[in-house]
């Protein structure tokens, strides 16, 4: 009987969890989606795209196929959600949410490509640059 009350507890208590981590989990893809996190992630690879691509080293490489096979929407989108669901609690999502819904947050997410973009392009600058050198002083080394 007792093994019967303690398995009957354990899945009550395993259903629980499972429940509180689909609720974060919705909770999380709420967020994403009034973020418009997906358009500011193509954005985001996209805009590395383009200053990649200007870079002679991979001016005729395949450098957006690449990208977004690794780091990509459909590639990035559940580790997001996985990220954002164990990093904040159901009452931390809830209320980043409605911080979202209002207007200080509609402004945030509509600012939020444009200074994605800026961001992104300082990066890929900083990261050509630490590209170039690497690649000097590999050659370097191999004289």
């Amino acid at each position: 009987m007792n093994k019967v009350v303690f398995l009957t507890l354990l899945l009550l208590a395993l259903m629980s969890v499972q429940s509180y981590a689909s609720d974060k989990q919705s909770l999380a893809i709420e967020l994403l989606e009034i973020t418009n996190a997906k358009k500011n992630h193509e954005i985001v690879v996209k805009t590395y795209v383009d200053n990649f691509q200007k870079s002679q080293e991979f001016k005729n490489t395949n450098i957006e196929k690449l990208l977004n096979e690794v780091v990509g929407w459909e590639v990035m989108k559940q580790p997001m959600i996985d990220v954002i669901s164990s990093s904040y609690t159901e009452h931390e999502l809830e209320e980043l949410i409605k911080f979202m819904k209002s207007d200080v947050g509609r402004s945030f997410t509509k600012k939020s490509p444009i200074v994605n973009k800026q961001l992104v392009t300082i990066v890929s600058d900083n990261l050509k640059r630490a590209f170039v050198k690497l690649r000097d002083e590999q050659k370097l080394q191999s004289k």
